[in-house]
């Protein structure tokens, strides 16, 4: 759901996740209006911000994402600026739950999982905690993460998922190893594994793939690569 896998820029959960979050966040988002808070969601994203930013682009509000390091004080200002422009008397973030301001680091705890992975503690509502000392203003915090791995996968995610499966099974009749599919430039493809050691796909916040490049794999419309 994280999107995060190389040398492909689709992965199979990721945008029926988008519009899991793009729904789930709206009554919140109400409820914030209604005690005229600083409304903040947390959503997956351990290394990487695509669920966050995408979220975000779709919805209009401010994210954080574990790419970029925020100034702690300029984020609070501008929550509160947001929050006084609003003639509803609120503002809204979409935090990845591996995003930081600087000086600052997100905390784990319990047993690392075969992958090496802790659970981490929430941003959120440390975030949460910071505008309330920093500025006295009421704040709301909303944990987007794990509800969202619940319900079945929407068109794409199923049209991706069969399309994967059948390519997957050709190159095995045709004898090669060592390759995934995936979806590059917006055309299905076969890609090398990548290795673990390079880590996850990180957003290069001045060039991305747009989401639509999945449904219409054979367009090309690019407004950000990956690295």
């Amino acid at each position: 759901m994280d999107n995060d896998v190389r040398n492909t820029e689709y992965c199979i959960g990721f945008l029926d996740g988008d519009y899991a979050r793009h729904g789930r966040y709206r009554a919140p988002a109400y409820h914030s209006r209604l005690a005229r808070a600083c409304c903040i969601f947390r959503v997956f994203g351990r290394d990487a911000g695509y669920t966050a930013l995408y979220t975000a682009y779709v919805t209009g509000v401010r994210c954080c994402i574990p790419e970029y390091k925020v100034g702690l004080q300029q984020l609070i200002d501008l929550l509160i600026q947001d929050k006084r422009n609003n003639p509803s008397r609120y503002s809204l973030v979409i935090l990845s739950e591996g995003a930081e301001w600087q000086g600052y680091t997100v905390k784990e705890y319990g047993e690392a999982d075969a992958f090496g992975h802790r659970k981490k503690m929430s941003v959120a509502e440390d975030l949460s905690d910071e505008i309330k000392r920093a500025s006295g203003e009421e704040t709301l915090v909303s944990d987007l993460t794990y509800d969202l791995r619940s319900g079945s996968p929407d068109f794409v995610d199923r049209m991706v998922a069969f399309t994967f499966a059948g390519m997957a099974m050709d190159a095995l009749e045709d004898g090669k190893s060592g390759l995934m599919v995936a979806i590059n430039e917006g055309r299905y493809s076969m890609a090398p594994i990548p290795d673990p050691k390079l880590g996850p796909r990180k957003v290069i916040s001045h060039r991305c793939t747009t989401p639509s490049a999945v449904a219409r794999s054979t367009t090309r419309r690019s407004a950000c690569r990956s690295s």
